[in-house]
């Protein structure tokens, strides 16, 4: 093929493709929509184009440029589950397919000396075999990479500005959809101008004002126009700085996959970068800017898999990679004179900072996996360092890497992917062509997608619970955010009570309910039962003012709670269940019983449903709690259970007691005399027998 051929050709390829990603998400979205993170992007979408405003409104640590982006794909293909989906999966399929052959297009014409769309074509073939957890915060910052790339080898300055222009608004965008990933690629563009190019410094210093201008100038805009409707600047900074980047990741992060062989995909890239770093060294070209840029970049990006350690992020750390592999095999053998010089024993310089080069990236790897993954951020001024060694000039266009060579690197980067992710990689593809030829929904939609038949139920449960009571306004947690878009409000603006929520957030959500109340309440019994203490005061306020009338338990065992008919300040031990299963471990289990089997719980009314605490022998719980209180609870009838048994509340020497019978009504005892802490004591009446108690509670005088 001649080379004004190529550029139209690969172009055809990579529209081909595209229609073939494109086609996977649309087939695919029916299938793909999931409870989490999906659903409560879905609904910030849907709040967006109902008028709210970002923090205002609704709040997440995340910059929202991807909510208002989910939002334009609810405006045109309409609100609802699958239009989420679809617009999700386009961003692997379509966005992150075509950064990426930008990338492969820039990074070859800077490391190989032409730009080879052999390899871009096949990078971006690749992205149809892997996991599609790529979004806009890989897709947007590779183009920034790409634009910065294209500043290097030998641009006339008004190319340069243009492309240090590109890179800066890319940059800024990078900013609205992953702030820690701009970060990450402004610190690696700061040090590679600062310490890696050759140009005098006058010359950088312009770059880095364009790029850092015109960054900045994306940044302002967006914050002005989201201040300009109402949005609070200052809670902004704080959740997408703050807690962001050091809050939020702190119970987020799990403990690395020890090294082993059946863990050897989350190590091979660690040994594949300091491979590659060493091939760099040994083919002359580590010294190189753009050799420094994307190594520095790729190293900083494997952050996500040091931080979340888990199969999905490991894959969506790795598209730089999936560019960098090719090339690295094109380069074998375009240099392959120089790498044979380079480890010639008699002359083995170039080899010994080979290896130097790959151990300290190991090292780097190895200590951010011992200790906290930030140390990644050391990689680009480490490389830096590598400026000093002695290298080849750069090859020249007509010493680049042939059109052949490339097309093998290509076909070898691709199939080197697909063998490191098997059989993953080949159920991706699988997944997209079923999908799309062969897979007919086996249930009724519900918003457009298919769910797995737990969820199927149990969305059905609580949609057919809200045809009766019609919600206007609801609150769903602690992280159950899907329910949110079958009623019209939410009450709160936090609507995901991650680990890290913090004192201050709940009392943010105990005065939005106060201020705007939820006519109906959906809560995760599982979720709720593993709660840090933080959420007790909005556990205590949510009993306090709301009633469980129903039991869903189909799928997730779930409350669903509508208003009390008269405010009644509670405390349910159930949602301490925590504490209560730490203090007397292998001795508390729980259940849940509605209706008749309620009744003797004196709730409401007969028909609230209770949780019921099961006490194997003598269990305890201290707590505070206000002298006009009183401590409620029935003991239930059931098979194998103790018919009798005793409760004690105790206050340094002074004791109240009740004995109860089960089946019987529930009944109360005041508090001892006394200040301080009360302790309860379950005891049932023979030594070692179960007691079922149902909803032991606190309560204080009817408002």
């Amino acid at each position: 093929m001649t080379a004004r051929l190529r550029a139209p050709a690969a172009l055809f390829l990579l529209l081909c493709i595209l229609s073939v990603g494109v086609a996977f998400a649309w087939a695919k979205s029916i299938y793909s929509f999931q409870f989490g993170d999906q659903a409560l992007f879905h609904n910030f979408a849907r709040w967006i184009n109902h008028g709210e405003i970002y923090i205002r409104d609704f709040i997440h640590f995340r910059t929202p440029g991807s909510y208002y982006y989910l939002a334009l794909g609810q405006r045109l293909f309409g609100e609802t589950f699958r239009a989420t989906s679809f617009s999700i999966l386009l961003e692997p399929y379509l966005f992150q397919i075509a950064a990426s052959f930008a990338l492969a297009i820039a990074a070859t014409r800077a490391l190989l000396g032409r730009a080879s769309f052999a390899i871009a074509v096949f990078v971006a073939a690749t992205f149809l075999f892997l996991t599609p957890i790529f979004q806009l915060r890989t897709a947007i910052p590779a183009l920034a990479l790409a634009a910065y790339l294209m500043t290097m080898g030998g641009t006339t300055p008004r190319a340069d500005r243009a492309w240090s222009l590109a890179a800066g608004v890319l940059l800024g965008l990078t900013y609205w959809v992953g702030q820690e990933v701009f970060i990450l690629l402004a610190w690696v563009i700061f040090w590679v101008e600062l310490a890696a190019r050759k140009e005098p410094f006058r010359e950088r210093l312009v770059r880095l004002v364009w790029i850092a201008g015109s960054s900045f100038a994306v940044l302002a805009a967006g914050i002005g126009a989201l201040a300009l409707q109402g949005m609070p600047v200052g809670e902004y900074l704080y959740y997408t700085s703050i807690y962001a980047l050091f809050i939020q990741p702190v119970g987020m992060d799990l403990p690395f996959p020890p090294f082993a062989i059946e863990n050897f995909v989350y190590y091979i890239f660690f040994l594949e970068i300091a491979l590659i770093g060493a091939l760099f060294v040994l083919s002359g070209v580590f010294a190189e800017p753009a050799s420094i840029a994307f190594m520095s970049y790729a190293i900083l990006r494997m952050v996500s898999a040091l931080g979340r350690s888990d199969y999905l992020h490991l894959v969506f750390s790795i598209s730089e990679l999936v560019v960098l592999t090719p090339i690295a095999i094109a380069m074998i053998w375009a240099r392959r004179g120089e790498v044979a010089r380079a480890i010639d024993w008699r002359s083995p310089r170039r080899l010994a900072e080979a290896l130097v080069v790959a151990l300290a990236i190991l090292t780097l790897f190895a200590a951010a996996i011992w200790t906290s993954s930030m140390v990644l951020l050391l990689a680009p001024p480490l490389l830096c360092l590598g400026t000093w060694l002695q290298g080849s000039p750069a090859p020249a266009r007509d010493r680049a890497a042939s059109a052949l060579t490339n097309l093998a690197a290509g076909v070898i980067g691709l199939g080197a992917m697909v063998a490191v992710f098997y059989p993953n990689s080949t159920a991706a593809f699988r997944f997209g062509t079923d999908a799309l030829f062969y897979s007919v929904p086996s249930r009724p939609l519900i918003g457009g997608v298919q769910f797995r038949p737990d969820q199927d139920q149990e969305l059905r449960g609580v949609e057919a619970f809200f045809e009766e009571h019609r919600p206007q306004r609801i609150f769903s947690y602690p992280i159950r955010p899907v329910y949110y878009a079958f009623a019209a409000e939410h009450a709160t603006r936090l609507t995901y009570l991650e680990p890290q929520t913090t004192d201050a957030e709940v009392a943010g959500l105990i005065s939005d309910l106060e201020i705007a109340p939820a006519d109906a309440i959906v809560q995760d019994v599982g979720q709720m039962l593993r709660a840090r203490p933080v959420l007790y005061p909005l556990a205590d306020y949510i009993a306090s003012n709301y009633r469980t009338v129903r039991f869903n338990r189909e799928g997730r065992l779930l409350e669903l709670r509508l208003l009390r008919d008269e405010v009644r300040p509670t405390m349910r031990l159930m949602d301490r269940y925590r504490q209560l299963a730490g203090e007397n471990r292998g001795r508390v289990g729980f259940r849940a019983i509605d209706g008749a089997g309620a009744g003797a719980a004196a709730g409401d009314g007969e028909d609230d449903a209770r949780l019921v605490l099961n006490a194997k022998g003598r269990i305890s719980h201290r707590l505070a709690v206000a002298d006009d209180w009183v401590f409620t609870t029935a003991l239930l009838e059931c098979p194998d259970c103790a018919r009798e048994a005793d409760v004690e509340l105790m206050r340094g020497e002074n004791v109240t007691r009740m004995r109860l019978v089960a089946g019987a009504a529930a009944d109360s005892i005041p508090m001892p005399a006394g200040t301080g802490p009360v302790t309860v004591i379950f005891q049932p009446s023979a030594e070692g027998k179960t007691a079922a108690w149902i909803d032991p509670r606190f309560e204080g005088p009817a408002r």
